[in-house]
């Protein structure tokens, strides 16, 4: 089902495409994303101009869940049936709403840092109570530890072998701009301008940054020369990932409810969605726009897709045979590599022994495969029955090959979002003593 060719029928065959290898994985992300993406599409034009609870479609928001559930469940399942040739160009719209989601995250990252801060030294302020202060004390040294450490673990990884001036550049450019921020945070004039700035604010960015610098450089192919040796990144690599995760997902809860919030940022707060008191309590007008909670995960999906394909494309390979004409490749964002390396076929093949475990996992309960929906307990099954290598190697044209580059794409992106967060952060240092009219509340 992860390579359905029933359209293969409807259209010419020009536009008949084979899988194999790699491509199987991008494909199973990529379909799995646009059936999340035109749920939350849907459910986003269905809630426009909803105000209050007593819309009949703030109650099919607020509740329906199996129905919901459903819907779901058959939007992905059907997002298997649609033809490969379409997520070619699916992908580059994952792309679009990929960035699109990292410009809102930059600015959550630097909202999150601000809010922490001045609520620690409220609560502090107001009870004079040492924890508070041993607490904002703790963030400053948890923080300054993390860019120098991270810093210096950066230079020894990526920045000791031959002809890693960019690595380098970008290492000590971050080193030297988040003590730069930390510098101008304890000027007088900013002091003045906003008597709640401090050392605690840039020290969280420095932080952010730090991981977003580290997180770039971990994307470089696994053959770089400034590697510090084969695998080294390994147990660190996976750490990054699975923050990655775990800080996309925060991200993405304080954005759906935060920045759709009728008030200010990080000011809704959502309780039960069933029950009888979120109805008396948006009676007179919901806490949030509905419709900007779903457009947030609409991003989400696109950025989900990119993040777990590491801003991989599907385009069109040659191969080493004229059989391989119209087939599928697995390229980057700025250009396929020439050749099969044996780090991408490894990536490859450790991203489809990891949905063979799952798959296997999922298998094994009787309860689960009865719930999902016939044609994904086919495939899960299909699946958890295969071996690792058979995971990753699906098609019977071996002319036909499929390139995953290792991350150029992502590690450019991931660089420009913290030299975006590093200027937007300067511009709210500064923006107070530009502007003292318009900042007169802080």
């Amino acid at each position: 089902m992860l390579h359905s060719n029933w359209g293969d029928v409807i259209f010419p065959s020009k536009w008949q495409t084979y899988c194999q290898g790699e491509c199987f994985s991008v494909l199973a992300v990529y379909r799995v994303s646009f059936g999340f993406l035109l749920y939350h599409l849907g459910m986003c034009i269905f809630t426009i101009g909803v105000t209050t609870s007593r819309f009949p479609r703030a109650m099919f928001h607020n509740g329906f869940w199996p129905i919901k559930a459903i819907l779901l469940a058959g939007l992905i399942t059907a997002a298997f049936f649609i033809p490969e040739n379409f997520y070619r160009y699916y992908a580059y719209i994952c792309i679009g709403l990929g960035i699109i989601f990292l410009l809102v995250q930059t600015i959550i990252v630097i909202d999150t840092a601000h809010t922490l801060a001045e609520k620690l030294v409220g609560y502090y302020e107001e009870t004079q109570d040492i924890c508070w202060q041993l607490a904002l004390y703790s963030l400053v040294i948890i923080a300054l530890g993390t860019l120098i450490g991270g810093s210096t673990m950066l230079y020894i990884y990526f920045g000791s072998g031959p002809g890693c001036g960019l690595n380098i550049f970008f290492i000590t450019f971050n080193l030297v701009v988040c003590i730069v921020l930390m510098l101008c945070s304890v000027l007088t004039v900013v002091q003045e301008a906003n008597p709640r700035m401090g050392i605690l604010q840039p020290s969280i960015i420095a932080m952010y940054l730090t991981y977003v610098v580290a997180s770039a450089m971990a994307s470089q192919p696994d053959d770089s020369t400034c590697m510090a040796g084969s695998g080294s990144m390994g147990v660190w690599g996976e750490v990054l990932m699975y923050f990655g995760f775990i800080s996309t997902f925060v991200f993405l809860g304080v954005a759906a409810f935060s920045y759709g919030s009728r008030d200010e940022p990080f000011s809704a707060s959502v309780g039960s969605a069933s029950g009888s008191d979120d109805e008396d309590e948006e009676i007179e007008g919901t806490k949030y726009h509905y419709y900007l909670f779903h457009l947030v995960f609409v991003l989400a999906a696109g950025y989900m897709a990119v993040l777990l394909t590491n801003w991989s494309i599907l385009v069109p390979s040659t191969g080493n045979g004229s059989s391989a004409v119209g087939s599928l490749a697995v390229g980057s964002l700025f250009g396929s590599s020439e050749g099969v390396s044996a780090a991408a076929s490894a990536a490859g093949l450790a991203l489809g022994r990891r949905l063979t475990a799952l798959a296997a996992l999922v298998r094994r309960s009787d309860l689960a495969m009865m719930l999902l929906p016939k044609p994904v307990a086919l495939t899960v099954s299909a699946l958890g029955s295969l071996s690792g290598s058979e995971a990753g190697i699906l098609a019977a044209d071996s002319s036909t090959y499929f390139d995953v580059d290792q991350g150029i794409g992502s590690m450019w992106a991931k660089m420009a979002t913290s030299w975006l967060i590093s200027l937007l952060f300067g511009w709210t240092l500064f923006a107070p003593v530009m502007f003292p009219d318009r900042f007169s509340d802080l």
